[in-house]
């Protein structure tokens, strides 16, 4: 354990997010904080509101009230007494859109586009020279280079039609141009022959300048340069004694002069292909930019060494090959990037632009991830720490406490109730109960393994180090047989009726009005029991009103959320109770109904232990409420919001419901369901997917660091070279 000796620390007093009972919380600045708790703690929303939603509202409030609004407003004050040393946060990962690529998570693409073009060359299409646009400035060091010692002839070449060529004679004679270069000679106007042919190769070829050695002053080849480039529109031609050159202010071969399009740079940057013929200094084949890899940036492929551009470029290029990201390619985009690999690549992007001072919460938990890719990111964590930076890991497993500098602790967790004892890898025989995923054909989306068979009925875990396509397996099979791409036929799983993907969807999950009832699947068999009460059925209340989802009988006034949110230009939102229906979220006539003593208000705030009590006689009620406590809800109210339960909670809340309607035939897909679990929460995620297999359903499921193999009916890893 390291010491900065600075004493810094953020102090939050009074913390009453997410259920912590106003808890005072002290983080020290400038070290690796674990910030641990038992499942239901309120860790990942005291990092989420607290630390992450308190500094953007504060950057936020330094905007002016257009920009505010233009943004969405500066959100509502976190449920916090006092926030003292807080300094700018962000998360690891950061959110990204769905086109962002490596290079984009590396601030490069700008960059890259000018440091591209400077680096690349264009060839001629007629005889494989350079093509070039030179600038004025760039000439006196190309005539020092090629012409060295020698006189120079600048050359205005002019594109004439031969009718035309007799009437420009004219206008050059009388500006004073009364030399022109005719078959390699030079010849007077005044001075004509018989018979004299003015053009050559189509073009009528007015000397400018001749500059010797001792007149070729920068300012007269400036001035010529200038000169000939007005008269011959952009073109330029350059004779020494051995040797000629065109240095065209717009792209041109300097052999034969024909001029050449501009590469579309921004589309190279973008990894497309272009159809011109161009390729990369220092490299003697044609390179494809789409295949660029990031340590293609530390090599001599970019090597800019006089250029800003490539100091950065070469620094990210060093900054990933430390934590084993040279093997991306620089296009690859964002979504097909394991989770390991997403953190490896923001804590290089965040050492990419040199900010210090800064507090980066780490949302993805590294116990989550392979013991090699964990290593990485707790280096690439403490590189950050070393250069300034304070950094905050949400996760609740012991492992990543133990390399932590600091472990702050919120709740207790209670003893590991028994896990359910796993009969040990199956053996795999490739009958019809098998799901099988044949090697990808050509120009198909690769599969992370040569051929895997995945045995059904059983808890199948997918293992493999980040990177090996676990994720991206899961994603194929429910693709396919989902019917989302039938042209694909890689997957056979004759047995499978249904697919079932429980995901974590951040987008819905934290929707407003979303919460733990809706989770576990209770809204509608609860507005059932109440629709039947005789009140209701005099007053000729359906169904659909005793649920929020849906206009009737919710509070219309607060849209059934019991609060309303005030947005102010000059200071933080401010949310109220709603005073038509004083919180209850319901309108009165539909709180007028009971059911067994309750409204359907009171059922809400009821925990789902009590409620489970409660409604023990209506079957479809206590059926998921008991599946609902043996998950670990228990103690949850019913109306808690999705943005106040963690991660696993809502899994677990997920499961529930899945768990009163699995059927046989369902394959049941998760991706890292354990991810920054404490042991407790462990527990109830192994005992809630074996009671799935239990009830008829096949369960597939990732897991890198082999937490949940020992529990596993079948293994299924994935070799790294498939990635």
């Amino acid at each position: 354990m390291t010491t900065n000796g600075t004493g810094a620390r953020i102090e939050l007093l009074g913390v009453r997010e997410a259920g912590l009972d106003g808890i005072d919380v002290r983080l020290p600045l400038r070290r690796l904080v674990c910030l641990a708790g038992a499942t239901g703690s309120g860790a990942r929303a005291l990092a989420e509101r607290v630390l992450l939603g308190e500094s953007r509202r504060r950057y936020l409030l330094s905007l002016t009230p257009f920009e505010r609004e233009r943004i969405g407003g500066i959100g509502t004050q976190a449920a916090v007494d006092g926030i003292l040393g807080l300094p700018p946060a962000q998360p690891l990962p950061a959110p990204f859109g769905g086109a962002a690529t490596v290079a984009s998570r590396l601030h490069l693409p700008a960059d890259m586009a000018r440091v591209l073009r400077a680096s690349s060359r264009v060839s001629c299409e007629h005889c494989n020279g350079s093509c070039i646009a030179f600038h004025e400035e760039d000439v006196q060091d190309l005539v020092e280079l090629r012409f060295a010692g020698e006189s120079v002839l600048v050359v205005a070449p002019m594109a004439l039609e031969p009718e035309a060529v007799k009437g420009v004679l004219g206008e050059l004679e009388r500006a004073g141009f009364l030399r022109l270069r005719i078959d390699g000679q030079v010849r007077r106007l005044d001075a004509p022959e018989e018979g004299a042919t003015w053009t050559t190769d189509g073009l009528l070829q007015v000397v400018v300048d001749r500059l010797s050695p001792s007149g070729r002053t920068r300012s007269r080849l400036g001035e010529a340069v200038r000169t000939a480039r007005a008269i011959a529109a952009g073109r330029t031609l350059l004779v020494g004694e051995t040797d000629q050159v065109w240095i065209d202010s717009r792209r041109a071969c300097v052999d034969c002069g024909r001029p050449s399009d501009e590469p579309d740079w921004d589309r190279l940057v973008r990894g497309e292909s272009i159809g011109t013929s161009v390729e990369l200094h220092g490299s003697d084949d044609m390179v494809a930019m789409a295949g660029l890899r990031l340590r293609d940036l530390v090599g001599g492929v970019l090597d800019q060494t006089e250029s800003g551009e490539g100091r950065r470029l070469r620094r990210a290029g060093e900054i990933c090959q430390e934590l084993s990201l040279g093997a991306l390619p620089l296009w690859r985009s964002l979504t097909d990037l394991a989770h390991g690999e997403q953190l490896l690549l923001d804590i290089a992007a965040t050492r990419v632009t040199g900010l210090t001072g800064v507090l980066h919460v780490v949302l993805s938990p590294p116990s989550a991830l392979d013991e090699a890719t964990s290593r990485l990111v707790q280096k690439g964590l403490r590189m950050l720490v070393d250069e300034g930076a304070s950094v905050v890991v949400v996760d609740g497993d012991t492992s990543t406490a133990a390399w932590a500098d600091e472990v702050v602790g919120l709740g207790t967790a209670g003893p590991a109730d028994a896990l359910l004892a796993g009969v040990g890898p199956a053996p795999v025989d490739g009958g019809i109960e098998d799901l099988i995923v044949a090697p990808a054909a050509e120009n198909e989306v690769p599969v992370p393994a040569a051929r895997i068979v995945v045995p059904l009925n059983r808890l199948v875990v997918v293992t493999g180090s980040s990177g090996t396509g676990k994720t991206r397996l899961l994603q194929l099979i429910a693709a396919q047989l989902s019917g989302k791409r039938s042209a694909l036929r890689r997957v056979e799983a004759p047995a499978v009726r249904r697919v079932i993907e429980v995901t974590d969807d951040e987008s819905k999950s934290r929707q407003e009005g979303s919460g733990l009832a809706d989770l576990m699947g209770l809204p509608r068999a609860l507005a059932r029991l109440f629709a039947d009460a005789p009140v209701a059925r005099e007053a000729g209340l359906g169904t659909d009103h005793f649920l929020l989802q849906k206009p009737g009988g919710r509070c219309e006034g607060c849209q059934g959320l019991g609060l309303i949110r005030h947005r102010l230009d000059l200071v933080e939102d401010v949310e109220v109770v709603c005073a038509r229906c004083r919180g209850r979220r319901f309108r009165d006539e539909i709180l007028a109904v009971t059911a067994h003593g309750l409204s359907i208000a009171e059922a809400y705030s009821m925990t789902v232990t009590e409620a489970g009590a409660h409604f023990g006689r209506e079957r479809a009620i206590s059926q998921l409420l008991k599946l609902a406590s043996r998950c670990g809800l228990g103690r949850r109210p019913l109306d808690t919001v999705s943005a106040d339960l963690d991660p696993v909670e809502r899994l677990l809340a997920r499961l529930t419901r899945h768990q009163a309607g699995v059927r046989h035939g369902d394959l049941v897909l998760v991706d890292r369901p354990v991810a920054g679990c404490d042991e407790v929460a462990v527990v109830h995620v192994i005992n809630t997917l074996h009671r799935l297999v239990a009830l008829g359903a096949s369960v597939l499921i990732t897991d890198a660091p082999g937490r949940l193999a020992r529990h596993a009916d079948a293994i299924v890893s994935l070799d790294a070279s498939f990635s």
